[in-house]
């Protein structure tokens, strides 16, 4: 077993020629076993789960380079002499003093050691063997297409259930149309009343006939007291909260009371103003 482990360790032997050896000498390639190969070529870190052949496992064994041996181990600085460690760190080239002291010089080679092992170049990974090849499976059976299925017919609509449907839409838009002329003209109404107030307060400022002013442009109270029809205003609530909601006509409703109060007040201001200048024009005369 020693014979052929010497003779493994060098690959170019198994190349030569057979010479004629003696009892004393290492067997011949051709006779060393191929479980021996095998197990050289795995110490090295090549698979041989592929190979069966003698002359394949020489072949790579003569490719393949052996595994050097590892390094002895390192002795424990506890056991090792002064003169041991400074030999050491002399041949690692670490600077030390002589005259330090052996604690000193040891944790000077505990540290050499450490970034010695920290840049060390890590082995070589063994090459990975191709996997076999694995069968290609064949192709799956598609089943046919099925044929689309025909669309479910739609019976047509009678021309009385046509008219049954049509009767309560129409009746709905004869109402609306009915509320919207009413809703317009109340509107238009409200419209004319604050725009003739504010109007005849102009006229009257600006021509300086106060007294000649027409009654009805004159605001005497507060918008409360000029109120449209109660009936058309319920009427355009209404149909405000159908159409926008109750939170929204509220808040129409709302703005609208608002304008028509700055647009009194407005007029007010205009005739308070007027009245202050009556009493300057009757002096000056």
């Amino acid at each position: 077993m020693v014979a052929w482990r010497g003779l493994l360790a060098h690959p170019h032997l198994l190349t030569a020629a057979p010479p004629r050896m003696c009892s004393s000498e290492p067997p011949h390639p051709r006779r060393v076993p191929i479980s021996e190969l095998r197990r050289e070529l795995h110490r090295r870190g090549v698979d041989t789960s592929t190979l069966f052949e003698r002359e394949e496992f020489m072949r790579l064994l003569a490719r393949s380079a052996p595994i050097a041996p590892p390094p002895p181990p390192e002795p424990p600085l506890e056991r090792m002499h002064v003169q041991e460690v400074m030999e050491e760190l002399e041949r690692r080239g670490v600077e030390y003093d002589v005259l330090a002291p052996s604690s000193q010089l040891a944790r000077l080679l505990a540290a050499a050691r450490a970034a010695a092992a920290t840049a060390a170049p890590r082995p070589p990974a063994a090459p990975r063997s191709p996997p076999p090849p694995t069968p290609t499976p064949g192709r799956a059976r598609r089943p046919p297409p099925r044929a689309p299925a025909p669309p479910p017919s739609r019976a047509a609509a009678s021309p009385s259930a046509n008219a049954t449907a049509l009767q309560p839409a129409a009746a709905v838009a004869d109402g609306f149309a009915g509320l919207v002329g009413a809703v317009a003209e109340t509107l238009a109404s409200t419209a004319l009343v604050v725009s003739d107030l504010a109007v005849g307060a102009l006229n009257s400022s600006r021509q300086g006939e106060w007294r000649d002013a027409p009654k009805e442009w004159i605001a005497k109270g507060p918008l409360r007291r000029v109120r449209p029809p109660p009936k058309a205003v319920l009427l355009v609530f209404c149909i405000c909260a159908l159409r926008y909601g109750l939170t929204r006509s509220i808040l129409i409703g709302a703005a609208a009371k608002l304008s028509l109060d700055i647009a009194t007040e407005f007029a007010h201001r205009l005739q308070a103003r007027r009245r202050d200048r009556q009493p300057d024009s009757a002096l000056e005369a």
